[in-house]
């Protein structure tokens, strides 16, 4: 049975009802546009890259990309994608700014401050945790690891029991190992609330 060929013999694209134009709310349009066509139609001076929508009004959407797929009966329905930046924002030149960020969060150890230890520019009180630190007993017991600095030593078959001493504090509370300073181990003095437990 041959095919019998009524109404429009799509020998040119026929725009199909339901096309969309979708905007992205920063000035960028695109368009998705369905067209028919008779299996001889010349497919590659149509969809020509940067060719206007077939709508006057949209005529600032070009070409982008397109397929075809190829249906019974000789006829193809052809699917084009328009994209173009609206005349309405910045004369259809460009589109707005549309940025977007990622943030992150990192921590360093207090004792990085520049103020931690001397005083710097720009900071209204003194150091942080000072230059001097005297013996204290609001912080933990610290290995002596200073021979000088043994309160007792026991020798057992060449072992050195090492001794346990106060810790040392400066301004704030803070914390230190040894009357130079040494391993920080915290803030200790709960009369400075903004640090303490730091």
């Amino acid at each position: 049975m041959a095919i019998v060929i009524n109404g429009n013999d799509l020998t040119t694209a026929l725009l199909q009802p339901g096309w969309t134009v979708t905007a992205d709310g920063f000035g960028l349009n695109t368009s998705t546009t369905v067209f028919k066509i008779d299996t001889t139609f010349e497919i590659d001076t149509f969809v020509t890259k940067g060719n206007p929508h077939p709508d006057a009004a949209y005529s600032y959407l070009k070409l982008d990309k397109w397929k075809v797929s190829w249906d019974s009966l000789d006829i193809g329905t052809l699917t084009v994608d328009y994209v173009g930046i609206d005349t309405a924002f910045n004369s259809g030149n460009r589109t707005k700014p549309n940025t977007s960020s990622a943030n992150g969060l990192t921590t360093e150890n207090i004792s990085a401050h520049p103020n931690f230890f001397t005083a710097a520019g720009g900071f209204t009180t003194g150091p942080i945790a000072g230059t001097s630190y005297t013996q204290s007993d609001l912080g933990p017991l610290v290995e002596i690891k200073n021979p000088a600095d043994y309160v007792t030593q026991v020798i057992n078959l060449n072992t050195v029991i090492v001794s346990k001493k106060q810790s040392y504090v400066g301004n704030n509370g803070a914390c230190f190992e040894s009357s130079e300073g040494g391993r920080f181990i915290g803030f200790v003095d709960p009369a400075y609330p903004n640090f303490y437990g730091k």
